[in-house]
């Protein structure tokens, strides 16, 4: 598996973080959008994104030779130092991966032993998209490709909003949407990551768990069916990053899960099988009353009861919406 010093050898990190922000307009930056800098900016933007999009319309031949030369020199042979994907993808899929497609793809790229110092990293999962669109996993056509990447025919129909479409989906857009984005904004990255704390969640409650029966009641497919639940994936992914870093430590976060496991809904057809009854505002009160706890004692160290209580607590005493709770 390619290293973080293969990785900055493969690819200019700063460069690939200045052509992502060199092909989009970013309006936060120009406070009058009328003024003469903001529209020479605006059209350069434009410029550059007629030309990335007609080389993505023209398939997946004329992209990939067109992002090697500009990152690679030309030479694509270093791409094989990325995996391989285990199956095709539709583009519905591409953009939320079904559990079983999900599964299938973390178990894959973790099987390459993907470590999270380099998961982290968006210009690996561009390269590992790269590949993967040289090598057919997402269609032969440009128009698969429009699709997959930019959802061109939506509302999001201009050359900026297909731009960033695909800026996130391959890889995330972290100039403009902070780290969480390849976490919560490129979904195969995201399909990784969730495999990868499952894996680790589920390991700490079985070494929690007080009896056979309890451990096997939230294994590792009840794990990620919690974490794949889009709002408490946005709340954990962006407390991680941005704020209350304290959930990174493994018990937390196995104490997050085993509280909202408890808040399943029972009799669901739905996909996953267990839909976890909670809203991203009840999932972030739950991750900062973890926080607060943290202050007073480690999470390494705290009983375990007293972690999930305090996570169960924090769910009734959190919002119904996006916030928090005051």
């Amino acid at each position: 598996m390619i290293t973080a010093e293969q990785l900055s050898e493969t690819i200019n990190l700063d460069d690939f973080g200045n052509w992502q922000m060199g092909l989009i307009y970013e309006k936060r930056r120009f406070a009058d959008q009328e003024s003469e800098p903001a529209r020479a900016a605006q059209d350069l933007a434009n410029i550059r994104q007629e030309e990335f999009l007609g080389k993505l319309t023209e398939g997946p031949a004329s992209l990939v030779e067109f992002l090697c030369r500009l990152f690679l020199s030309e030479d694509q042979s270093p791409l094989a130092h990325f995996p391989d994907l285990p199956c095709k993808l539709t583009p519905s899929t591409v953009w939320r991966l079904p559990t079983h497609d999900e599964l299938q793809v973390g178990a894959h790229l973790a099987a390459h032993g993907i470590v999270p110092v380099i998961a982290a990293q968006p210009a690996f999962w561009f390269l590992c998209h790269v590949r993967w669109i040289r090598e057919g996993f997402f269609g032969n056509t440009g128009s698969d490709l429009e699709k997959a990447f930019t959802k061109t025919g939506t509302r999001n129909s201009t050359l900026e909003d297909q731009t960033r479409n695909f800026l996130r989906i391959t890889g995330g857009l972290p100039g403009v949407r902070g780290y969480t984005s390849v976490l919560s904004d490129c979904r195969i990255s995201g399909a990784f990551w969730r495999f990868h704390l499952s894996s680790e969640i589920s390991q700490v409650l079985s070494e929690e768990a007080v009896s056979a029966a309890e451990a096997s009641a939230l294994g590792f497919d009840q794990v990620h069916s919690v974490l794949w639940h889009k709002p408490v994936w946005t709340a954990l992914s962006n407390n991680s990053v941005k704020s209350v870093t304290a959930i990174s430590a493994p018990r937390g976060r196995a104490a997050l899960v085993a509280a909202l496991w408890e808040r399943q809904a029972e009799g669901t057809t739905e996909d996953p099988p267990w839909a976890i009854d909670v809203t991203e505002g009840q999932a972030n009160a739950a991750i900062q009353a973890i926080g607060i706890l943290s202050q007073r004692i480690s999470l390494f160290r705290a009983d375990w009861d007293l972690l999930v209580h305090t996570a169960r607590e924090g769910l009734k005493n959190g919002t119904s919406g996006n916030g928090s709770s005051d």
